[in-house]
């Protein structure tokens, strides 16, 4: 793969955007021109943007100290070259002023990517050497960028914290199923209560 931003794709970087945030039908029919764009429906979230960046770049520091970072210029620059282009394509209403994006080389053979809250994202070399072209490697990237535009990862937060307080106001004493059998409740009472308490214990443990 050549390590040079090929300004000719910039059509091609919104699409792919597109297909990162609406999928991949509609992004097409998007680009055909023959329906109107969808609204994409954000969900709660009790971080502000601010709160995002200071996650990141927290996460960020912590993942440094033990990731590789490739130092090789050219790479690096080729990689934010196609990165910044993206970020340029993300729809107004997703942009955020606050956001510092930046992306980072991996030296590590599998194929994958990353991105935090706020905008750092890395990049494994095996998810660049894999790629066929550009427009893959983009591909990969957008749909990174996708859960960093539309905040994903505070909203992820924010349904956690919800469900703890949903669950503080369940009483401590359900009944396992076989107490509940014993009492002579109803088989399925007992068993969405256990199922409760399951699901409790996954989320706050």
């Amino acid at each position: 793969m050549k390590y040079r931003f090929h300004r000719g794709l910039s059509t091609l970087l919104v699409i792919i955007l597109l297909s990162a945030f609406t999928g991949p039908q509609l992004a097409l029919a998007q680009s055909q021109s023959t329906v109107a764009p969808t609204k994409i429906v954000l969900h709660k979230n009790k971080y502000s943007p601010m709160d995002d960046v200071r996650i990141g770049r927290e996460a960020a520091g912590q993942a440094e100290q033990k990731l590789h970072i490739v130092r090789d210029q050219q790479l690096a620059e080729y990689l934010e070259s196609v990165g910044q282009g993206l970020v340029r394509s993300i729809p107004r209403e997703f942009q955020h002023p606050e956001f510092r994006y930046f992306f980072r080389v991996v030296n590590d053979r599998s194929i994958n990517a990353f991105a935090l809250p706020g905008g750092p994202m890395y990049v494994n070399t095996g998810a660049i050497m894999a790629a066929k072209n550009e427009g893959e490697l983009a591909g990969v990237m957008a749909h990174e960028l996708s859960h960093v535009a539309l905040r994903h990862g505070t909203v992820q937060a924010t349904n956690t914290v919800r469900i703890r307080e949903a669950f503080a106001r369940v009483p401590s004493n359900l009944e396992s199923p076989l107490d509940c059998n014993s009492t002579g409740k109803p088989p399925s009472l007992c068993a969405s209560r256990s199922a409760t308490c399951a699901l409790y214990r996954r989320i706050t443990s």
